[in-house]
């Protein structure tokens, strides 16, 4: 698949609501059990800062808003590997301030391919965000 018809399938996935995305592209945590969107309160909000990245990208970064404040931030992170999605890598990244927002900068991820990660913050599962990693020269 080249670029450009990754990068489209991409834009159309992005364009769906955060309910039909988990419909079309099941996600599992490690326990097998698909991510809950919260339904009571609102959920916390994830954004990243760009939806294409070079493995030598040092860039990637997220910001959570709207979530619980002072509380921890686990994030999970899949890719998908041609026959479904599966768990790339979670772990927290810190806490939330008391306006409940996070930023957190890292390298890009160093496995090619798409991606989707999601934040869980007081209970509650942020909407999803999809990014690709590419091999730059």
């Amino acid at each position: 698949m080249t670029r450009g018809v990754l990068w489209a399938a991409l834009a159309t996935i992005c364009l769906l609501s955060s309910a039909q995305a988990q419909e079309l592209l099941p996600l599992h945590r490690g326990g097998g059990e698909p991510p809950v969107v919260a339904t009571n309160g609102a959920p916390p909000g994830l954004s990243i800062n760009r939806v294409e990245f070079c493995t030598s990208d040092n860039d990637w970064s997220v910001f959570v808003s709207q979530a619980a404040p002072n509380s921890g931030v686990f994030l999970e992170e899949w890719r998908f590997t041609g026959s479904g999605w599966v768990p790339n890598w979670s772990g927290g990244i810190g806490t939330t301030n008391g306006a409940g927002q996070l930023g957190f900068t890292a390298g890009a991820p160093t496995t090619l391919g798409s991606h989707i990660a999601q934040v869980t913050v007081g209970g509650q599962t942020s909407n999803p965000v999809f990014y690709n990693v590419f091999a730059c020269r």
